[in-house]
């Protein structure tokens, strides 16, 4: 009762206004342009939850260069030299993947989880959660986890 008291309802009908439309009217297209050009752009590019680092740190473990992009297309296109065996870019990009996925559960643990996932460890999940892909779903490829962990590419 403490959270209504002081409120006034009223007879007249509820009504809801969609700030992303001009006319005020909710569509999965307005949600998902929003997403695309602000949320995910600055997530992988910009400085919202340490990206930078973690790209910084990804960049380090596997001794390639990352060039960020204006565009998640651009960076993404950039990512994998062509001077790479097939196998280190298939590697390389299921790393990018995974850094992707757990840069947005990361955010998403943020917004929506009273225990986010903590910033120190967005690197270690990106570390195992990319090794354990590529066990399960490139079973040929034989690594070993202190490979892994200290080159691998």
């Amino acid at each position: 009762m403490a959270l209504i008291s002081g409120q006034q309802l009223h007879d007249y009908p509820d009504s809801f206004v969609w700030n992303l439309d001009a006319e005020g009217v909710f569509s999965v297209d307005t949600t998902r342009k929003f997403i695309d050009d602000n949320n995910m752009i600055h997530a992988l590019t910009g400085t919202r939850w340490l990206a930078n680092q973690v790209w910084r740190k990804i960049s380090r473990w596997c001794g390639v260069t990352i060039s960020v992009g204006d565009s998640i297309q651009e960076w993404y296109d950039g990512v994998v030299d062509s001077s790479r065996s097939s196998e280190s870019k298939i590697k390389f990009e299921v790393i990018v993947i995974a850094s992707i996925w757990i840069l947005w559960r990361f955010w998403n643990s943020v917004v929506f989880n009273n225990n986010p996932i903590r910033r120190s460890n967005i690197f270690d999940l990106i570390v195992l959660t990319s090794f354990n892909w590529l066990k399960v779903r490139a079973s040929k490829m034989h690594m070993s986890w202190n490979d892994w962990v200290s080159n691998p590419l």
